[in-house]
């Protein structure tokens, strides 16, 4: 099983990275200011601005606010799993 969460791990943390790269493209589209450093570590405080850029543009939230957040999540959950099965 270890080998399973981390083959999630890795396969989570690639599309959560895709993911803030759409929202970093869409938010440069939209004349937002953003750096590299922006990418990993301040991924969080850009993400109601692209929530609203997003909304006002295409009248909804955009494909990748979700897919952020999801894939944030998986990567949590088979963190936490990954790390369990190890101490097994």
């Amino acid at each position: 099983m270890t080998v399973f969460y981390l083959v999630l791990l890795i396969a989570a943390a690639l599309a959560n990275y895709a993911f803030a790269l759409a929202i970093l493209k869409e938010l440069s589209a939209a004349g937002k200011n953003t750096s590299f450093f922006d990418l990993r570590w301040f991924i969080f405080k850009n993400l109601k601005t692209y929530r609203e850029i997003s909304r006002t543009r295409y009248g909804r939230i955009g494909h990748p606010y979700y897919g952020y957040l999801a894939t944030f999540a998986v990567l949590m959950l088979s963190a936490i799993l990954l790390l369990d099965s190890l101490t097994v």
